[in-house]
């Protein structure tokens, strides 16, 4: 998912509905809303520190072999 191209011009505070790219993506999105939650996207060095927080869960880190 990606940010839609007008969420710049948001007010402060406001956080833009992700934009899905796929299909399956979409379905997920209208499940959430249709469930009351709300999706964020989340920042690129997020997504690094997640996928890093992932592999020492599973035990996949190369300093923990």
């Amino acid at each position: 998912m990606h940010a839609p191209s007008h969420s710049a011009a948001l007010p402060a505070g406001v956080d833009p509905i992700p934009v899905p790219d796929t299909e399956r993506e979409a379905e997920m999105l209208l499940i959430l809303l249709d469930a009351g939650l709300y999706p964020r996207i989340q920042p690129k060095s997020s997504e690094r520190q997640l996928s890093g927080t992932e592999e020492s869960a599973r035990g996949d880190s190369p300093t923990e072999k």
